[in-house]
C-alpha cells in the first residue's frame, strides 16, 4: 500500500480542459476530487483508526460508532472550510508536499504525465483508447467482432 505522500503526489494525473496548469486554477478545478480524497483519509483516521479498538467499539455499538461518526462530521466541516491552499490540503491528509521546487512544477509534471496518457487524462484527441480502430467505436465491442455478441 502506498504511503499517503506517494498517493497524494500521484494524484492530479488528470487535466481538465481549459484549466491553466498553475496552482490557483488547478486548486479550484480539483476541489471535488480533493474533498473526496480528504474525506476518505478522515474516515480511515477518525472512524477506523486503530483496528483492534475499532472492532471493540463496533461490538459495543452494534456497528454504529456514534462517537466516531460525530467526531468525523465535526472535523470534516472544519477541514473542508479551512483547506484553502495546497499546503493545508497536504497537511490535512497527512502527507508532505510533493518533492518539486514549487507547486507549479508539480502541476506541470502532472499535466505532462496526463497528456502522455491520452485524451481522457489531458492528451490530444486520437491518442487514447480506441485509436487503433480510428476511435469512436466501430471496433465490434466486447466479442461482437467474433460473432459472440447478443
Amino acid at each position: 500500500m502506498p504511503t499517503r505522500t506517494a498517493f497524494a503526489g500521484s494524484c492530479g494525473g488528470r487535466q481538465k480542459s481549459g484549466t491553466r496548469p498553475e496552482s490557483s486554477p488547478v486548486f479550484e478545478a480539483t476541489k471535488v476530487s480533493r474533498d473526496i480524497a480528504m474525506f476518505q483519509v478522515m474516515v480511515v483516521d477518525c472512524v477506523i483508526g486503530d483496528i483492534a479498538e475499532a472492532l471493540k467499539a463496533m461490538e459495543v455499538s452494534n456497528c454504529k460508532l456514534p462517537e466516531r461518526l460525530e467526531k468525523l462530521q465535526a472535523q470534516w466541516r472544519e477541514r473542508k472550510t479551512s483547506t484553502d491552499s495546497w499546503s493545508k490540503y497536504f497537511q490535512h491528509i497527512g502527507a508532505s508536499l510533493p518533492k518539486f521546487g514549487s507547486i507549479n512544477e508539480w502541476i506541470a509534471n502532472c499535466a505532462s504525465r496526463a497528456a502522455g496518457k491520452g485524451p481522457r487524462y489531458g492528451g490530444s484527441k486520437g491518442d487514447g483508447k480506441g485509436s487503433q480502430q480510428g476511435g469512436k467505436g466501430k471496433g465490434g465491442g466486447k466479442g461482437k467482432s467474433q460473432g459472440k455478441g447478443w
